[in-house]
């Protein structure tokens, strides 16, 4: 279930980032607070990301082998 959250964060994020673009063009003068919002918004799809690699590292201590959890999929790294 956490690749597939991951991807509807991604999804997000891609959304919110070219609202805030239109939000700038339609106000320039706003750009330091549109920049905090995109700060802000960047930190919680890297967030969504570290949880990726979070499982990744559980997979790896829990049966010895590296499993690369990405785009919704699980596939094996030699």
């Amino acid at each position: 279930a956490i690749p597939s959250q991951d991807d509807m964060i991604d999804g997000l994020y891609n959304r919110i980032y070219h609202l805030i673009i239109q939000f700038i063009m339609e106000n320039p003068t706003s750009i330091e607070y549109a920049h905090k919002l995109e700060w802000a918004v960047h930190n919680v799809e890297r967030s969504a990301d570290r949880v990726i690699n979070i499982c990744e590292w559980v997979v790896y201590m829990t049966t010895g082998e590296y499993v690369e959890i990405a785009s919704g999929s699980v596939t094996m790294q030699l």
